[in-house]
C-alpha cells in the first residue's frame, strides 16, 4: 500500500469536508447577526401611562443613519394638575415585542420628573448591538386660574310700552331660601307687561344658560336675545358655568316695578326712562261728629301693578300730621284683600277707620308705606327687614288723608 497517496487522499477529503461546513456557514441565516434588522420599526408613537390619560405629548423621534441611532429621542408628557404622583407606568407600546424588547418595560412603573429625564431602551432581540433611546420627561400642566362667574348687567325693555321703560340689575344679593346662588332685582320705572320681555346680558363665565319654572337649562342666545315670559307665578333662572362645567352660579331674576301700588284714580308720570314716579294720592273722609267713630271700609281702591303678590298692610308710619291737637293722628289705615294677598293685576280696598275724636277740626295725615320682597314667600310686603324680607328699592307711596270732626 502506498502511504503517501492514502495521506494526499485523506488530505483532499478533510479540504473537501472544511469547503462544505464553510458554505453551509455562509448560507445559514442565524449564524451572523440579521443585517436587515429596521430601527425604523423600533419607534414610539405615543406613550400612554396607566394611572392617567395625559392631555398633551411631544416626541422627538431619534435621528438614525445607515440603521444606528445617532441622536437619542425626546419624549414630553404633560399631565393634569389633578394627578397625585408621578410614579407612573407605561402601559403599552406599538412596536413588535417578538423583535424588541423596551427597558423598562410595559407594566413597570418608573418615577418620572419635570426636570430630570427617564431613559427607555428598544433593543433588537436579534442583535442587541442595535437600540434605541427615549429621554421621557413629565410636566404638570398648570392649574387653571379660578373663574369669575357673574351676571354683570342683565338690560330689559318693554318695547311695547309707549315710552319704551328700561331697568338693568338694581340689586344682587345671596340667596337663602331658594336652591339657587342669588337673586337678581330688576325694577322697571313703571308698571310694564311681564310677560314678553327678552334680556340684553353680559356676564363672566364661559357658558349661559336659562330655564323658565326649573325646566331643563337651554343655551341663552347671547347676540339676538329671547323673548322671556317673566309674569308671576313663573320663575326664570340664568345658569353660567366655567370652562369644563365643573363650577356654575345660578341667578333668579325677579322683575317688578318701582311702584307696583297705584290708588284709585293715581296718575302715572315718567319724566324719563330712567325714572318714574307717583303723584301722592289724597282721600278726604266723611265729617265725622264729636265723640263718633267713623268706619271707611272700601273708602277707595288700590290695584297690584306689580308683578308679584301683595300682602295686606298698615303704613309703616305717619307725617305731616296736623290739627286742633298737635302731632294728633286720628286715622287708623289698612290696605287689604279679602283673600290676604292681592295678586298682580288684582284690586283692593283702602280702609280708614276713625276712634278717636277729641276736639273740633280738620286733621290731616299721610300715611306711607315702605314696601319690601319676601323671598320665602315671593310677595311684596311691608315687614321689617330681616334675612329673608329684603329691601330692593321699591320706591315708597303715600295716601295723604283729611277728616274734619264737627259737632
Amino acid at each position: 500500500m502506498n502511504t503517501k497517496k492514502t495521506l494526499s487522499k485523506f488530505a483532499f477529503f478533510q479540504f473537501l469536508i472544511v469547503i462544505t461546513v464553510f458554505i453551509f456557514a455562509c448560507n445559514d441565516d442565524t449564524a451572523i447577526p440579521n443585517s436587515n434588522i429596521d430601527l425604523e420599526n423600533a419607534k414610539l408613537n405615543d406613550f400612554p401611562l396607566e394611572e392617567i390619560n395625559y392631555s398633551d405629548i411631544e416626541i422627538i423621534q431619534p435621528i438614525i443613519k445607515n440603521n444606528e441611532e445617532i441622536t437619542k429621542g425626546e419624549i414630553t408628557i404633560t399631565v393634569p394638575y389633578t394627578v397625585i404622583s408621578l410614579n407612573l407606568t407605561l402601559k403599552s407600546v406599538n412596536i413588535n415585542t417578538s423583535e424588541f424588547s423596551i427597558f423598562p418595560d410595559v407594566g413597570v412603573q418608573s418615577f418620572f420628573s419635570e426636570k430630570e429625564y427617564v431613559t427607555y431602551k428598544i433593543t433588537s432581540k436579534i442583535d442587541p448591538e442595535k437600540s434605541l433611546h427615549y429621554k421621557i420627561k413629565v410636566l404638570i400642566e398648570e392649574k387653571p386660574k379660578e373663574e369669575k362667574l357673574s351676571l354683570t348687567t342683565f338690560e330689559l325693555i318693554d318695547v311695547n310700552h309707549k315710552d319704551k321703560p328700561y331697568t338693568d340689575i338694581d340689586l344682587t344679593t345671596k340667596a337663602t331660601s331658594q336652591a339657587i346662588d342669588s337673586l337678581a332685582f330688576c325694577l322697571f320705572p313703571v308698571p310694564v307687561n311681564y310677560s314678553k320681555l327678552t334680556p340684553a346680558i353680559t356676564y363672566e363665565g364661559s357658558k349661559i344658560e336659562y330655564r323658565t319654572n326649573n325646566n331643563n337649562f337651554k343655551e341663552y342666545p347671547i347676540t339676538t336675545g329671547a323673548e322671556i315670559d317673566f309674569s308671576y307665578p313663573n320663575t326664570v333662572d340664568f345658569k353660567i358655568s366655567n370652562t369644563d362645567n365643573s363650577k356654575f352660579k345660578i341667578y333668579r331674576i325677579i322683575v317688578d316695578t318701582d311702584y307696583p301700588v297705584i290708588f284709585s284714580g293715581q296718575t302715572i308720570i315718567q319724566p324719563n326712562l330712567n325714572q318714574g314716579e307717583f303723584l301722592s294720592h289724597s282721600v278726604t273722609v266723611p265729617n265725622v261728629k264729636m265723640g263718633s267713630t267713623y268706619n271707611g271700609v272700601g273708602v277707595t281702591t288700590w290695584k297690584n301693578m306689580g308683578n308679584y303678590p301683595i300682602s295686606n298692610m298698615s303704613p309703616n308710619e305717619y307725617t305731616n300730621t296736623t290739627g286742633p291737637v298737635a302731632d294728633l293722628n286720628i286715622f287708623t289705615t289698612t290696605l287689604s284683600s279679602t283673600g290676604g294677598n292681592i295678586n298682580p293685576g288684582e284690586e283692593g280696598t283702602v280702609n280708614i277707620v276713625i276712634t278717636n275724636t277729641p276736639m273740633l277740626g280738620t286733621y290731616k295725615s299721610t300715611a306711607e308705606f315702605h314696601l319690601r320682597f319676601n323671598q320665602n314667600s315671593f310677595r311684596t310686603v311691608n315687614s321689617p327687614e330681616d334675612n329673608y324680607i329684603l329691601n330692593i328699592g321699591y320706591k315708597k307711596f303715600q295716601l295723604n288723608i283729611e277728616g274734619t270732626v264737627t259737632n
